[in-house]
């Protein structure tokens, strides 16, 4: 099987945003956390928009020997004072029939050699828990838990 694995373009972001919703209705299966209205479609474009021409982000995408785009990585250089640069992989989506095929794991390398390139040391990322696969997925990639979030509705 041929695929690309390469920086996201422009013209990519529609597709990039077909793959996001296809990651939300498998998220929402473990714990409802997004409605897919038109205002968050818009804002994920403009997010995606920023991290294609913004130089301290990567939007990496897979795309099938088909053309289609089945899965990105999005990671972000943060500087902090508690933990000075790092880098933070905010989405990492894979769709739900090619899931399970090591291409997480591919996007996730080449998230990582960018991050080495830019001098990023600590890579940090966030998921829900709830969901057993993103659990199963970031411990075999090697995070351990860190700080810890929790929330409460009211």
């Amino acid at each position: 099987m041929t695929v690309a694995i390469q920086r996201a373009r422009l013209d990519d972001i529609e597709s990039i945003v077909e793959v996001f919703c296809d990651g939300v209705e498998s998220q929402n299966r473990f714990c409802h956390l997004l409605d897919l209205t038109e205002g968050v479609l818009n804002h994920k474009q403009k997010q995606f928009k920023g991290a294609v021409e913004d130089e301290g982000e990567v939007l990496i995408t897979w795309r099938h020997e088909t053309g289609k785009i089945v899965g990105y990585v999005w990671g972000v250089i943060k500087q902090s004072i508690e933990t000075g640069c790092m880098g933070q992989i905010n989405e990492l989506v894979v769709t739900t029939p090619h899931k399970r095929k090591g291409i997480g794991r591919q996007l996730f390398q080449s998230c990582i050699e960018w991050f080495r390139s830019q001098n990023v040391q600590r890579v940090k990322v966030s998921f829900n828990v709830q969901n057993p696969e993103a659990s199963a997925f970031w411990t075999q990639m090697g995070f351990k838990p860190f700080f810890e979030t929790r929330f409460r509705d009211v």
